[in-house]
């Protein structure tokens, strides 16, 4: 486990690793800011996690007429949204530094809190295999990027309708 300095905690050093974010439901059920909805306003809320600022910018762009979407550039600020935040969809890049999303994903899906929020992968890894892994890790799609806007968005829509 390491330390790091944390800015949100004035100067505090917060210790963090994957004991901290296996933890997350002891204090999502603790913490009073948590959102009791899947929504804000009248829009389901999606997170879109991925480390390219780009990606980000294009992601809440197709996405923002048909969803509030909330964006984070790791795996490590998705856990910290998560103590606090139930997004309808997590939509995961594969490829990022410090935590790939194929182990986050293995987080979220051993946490009693996490564990049925969907996860889709967008991700620029082409191969059958790294698809298959990551299906078999619990997501419940693939997209490859980049990605057509439409198609994502019907992707999204249709994972939803079987979700409720």
């Amino acid at each position: 486990m390491a330390k790091t300095h944390d800015p949100e905690h004035n100067g505090v050093e917060k210790r963090t690793g994957v004991d901290d974010r296996r933890n997350l439901g002891e204090r999502r059920r603790n913490s009073d800011r948590r959102q009791p909805e899947d929504r804000r306003g009248d829009k389901e809320m999606l997170l879109l996690v991925d480390d390219n600022p780009v990606n980000l910018r294009i992601g809440k762009t197709v996405l923002s007429d048909h969803y509030t979407v909330v964006t984070v550039p790791s795996a490590e600020k998705m856990f910290r949204y998560l103590e606090n935040n139930n997004p309808v969809m997590i939509l995961l890049d594969v490829d990022m530094p410090e935590m790939n999303g194929y182990e986050a994903i293995k987080i979220l899906k051993t946490n009693p809190l996490t564990k049925n929020i969907p996860v889709i992968f967008l991700t620029a890894r082409t191969e059958a295999a790294d698809e298959l892994q990551g299906l078999n890790l619990g997501a419940i799609d693939y997209v490859i990027k980049p990605y057509d806007p439409q198609v994502l968005l019907k992707r999204i829509e249709i994972r939803l309708e079987k979700k409720a």
